[in-house]
């Protein structure tokens, strides 16, 4: 009897999650005589990567949403960026070890997973996007280790590139942290609380040798972090079940990914400083960072800003966003998109 029961429950569920996605794509739906939209493997750096390309004009500007993490496909998340497929033809990736490229290509080297290599899949992804839709540069936007990844991609090939968007921008991940426990502890003794001071004092800044620690500072992390922060984390299982585009095993690719992705390329990512790195940017660059961003927080980022050479720049604060202000807040996003990126990516590069 339990069986059957179990049975009509994954029956009904799978039930549910078919009418969900079949709403989805009628929400995503693209008039073909004048958009695209089309996903499926390309061959990049010798393996098959999975490519999502949607917009409603194929004149528009392309923009490669180059994702976070590592590992965080945001494949599942496309219904978020609706609206900028009107302004412009919106590309995504997932990434060497992550998603569905995962899934083709299970368990990479741990060499193949340094953000240069990835950085250098980044680059023949443009070049092939160049061909593909027919334009000579495109809009490069990197989220916080995917920034990490688009800077290498935009320094090595800048002709490729009309402009270099960054949020939730990593300079060096354990200055990030130090930076942003730094804030935590001040958000906490503004907020009297006097559980949370004690505690942080007692952990200190990272890094930490005990997960006991992390966790601390994880759970006040989540205490003081912006609410759709915390919204995006628990329903993210949510999004990617019911994802159009997504298989049983797709789901299963996703998450395997992220673990994979974190135990591997963030063992790369621990070591990346931007500060290293040549400050020359050759294209209008625009960095928008979250004023609640606890994990690549606004005083490291703008110090590291303020040193950038480029033809233009630009920082932008994002009020109330926090570090995942490309999930949690799209349209503020898609918003600077148009008014202050669009009318600067012809500027030709330096």
């Amino acid at each position: 009897m339990a069986a059957l029961l179990c049975a009509i429950a994954a029956i009904a569920l799978l039930g549910g999650r078919a009418v969900r996605q079949h709403q989805i794509v009628d929400a995503l739906r693209i008039d073909p005589a004048h958009g695209i939209a089309e996903a499926g493997f390309v061959q990049i750096g010798g393996i098959r990567q999975w490519v999502q390309i949607r917009g409603e004009d194929r004149r528009n500007p392309v923009l490669l949403i180059v994702h976070g993490g590592p590992g965080v496909s945001l494949m599942a998340y496309t219904q978020l960026y609706r609206d900028w497929e009107r302004r412009f033809t919106v590309v995504q990736w997932d990434q060497r070890g992550d998603g569905k490229t995962f899934g083709a290509n299970p368990r990479p080297s741990l060499r193949d997973m340094k953000i240069e290599r990835i950085a250098q899949d980044g680059v023949e992804l443009a070049d092939h996007l160049r061909r593909r839709l027919g334009q000579d540069r495109i809009v490069l936007l990197g989220h916080s280790w995917g920034g990490a990844v688009a800077l290498h991609m935009v320094q090595a090939r800048p002709d490729l590139f009309s402009a270099f968007v960054a949020t939730g921008f990593i300079v060096s991940e354990l200055p990030d942290w130090q930076s942003g426990f730094a804030l935590l502890l001040q958000r906490a003794r503004d907020d009297r609380n006097s559980q949370a001071v004690a505690e942080l004092q007692a952990i200190g800044p990272p890094p930490y040798r005990d997960r006991a620690a992390a966790r601390i500072r994880g759970k006040w992390l989540a205490r003081y972090d912006h609410p759709a922060e915390r919204r995006l984390v628990r329903r993210a299982w949510r999004r990617v079940f019911f994802a159009p585009n997504y298989s049983l095993k797709d789901i299963w690719d996703f998450f395997a990914g992220i673990r994979f992705s974190e135990s591997t390329a963030g063992r790369w990512l621990y070591d990346f400083d931007a500060r290293r790195l040549d400050n020359r940017i050759a294209v209008p660059v625009f960095f928008l960072q979250g004023d609640r961003d606890f994990t690549t927080p606004i005083p490291i980022v703008k110090a590291y800003f303020d040193r950038v050479e480029a033809p233009q720049k630009r920082f932008i604060v994002l009020p109330g966003s926090g570090h995942s202000a490309l999930l949690t807040d799209p349209d503020m996003i898609g918003g600077i998109l148009v008014r202050e990126v669009l009318p600067v990516i012809d500027a030709p590069p330096r």
